[in-house]
């Protein structure tokens, strides 16, 4: 994010036509007062990212916000 590593993700081909999701935290000193990051997704050398069929963004406390209310 914004040109440091947030994670890194191994995808085996093990189930080639299956979705999933995941979860990467951003440490809250890389996003604070800010109103927009960038993300990108890197293939380590010799090799090639998965598809990517969406992102998401959720503010820390727009999800305790959620939670409260319910």
């Amino acid at each position: 994010m914004d040109g440091q590593r947030v994670a890194e993700q191994t995808v085996e081909r093990t189930d080639p036509g299956r979705f999933f999701d995941v979860t990467y935290p951003l440490p809250e000193a890389m996003v604070r007062g800010k109103r927009a990051i960038t993300v990108r997704f890197q293939a380590k050398e010799n090799s090639q990212i998965a598809a990517v069929y969406g992102v998401r963004t959720v503010r820390a406390d727009a999800l305790r916000q959620s939670s409260a209310r319910q």
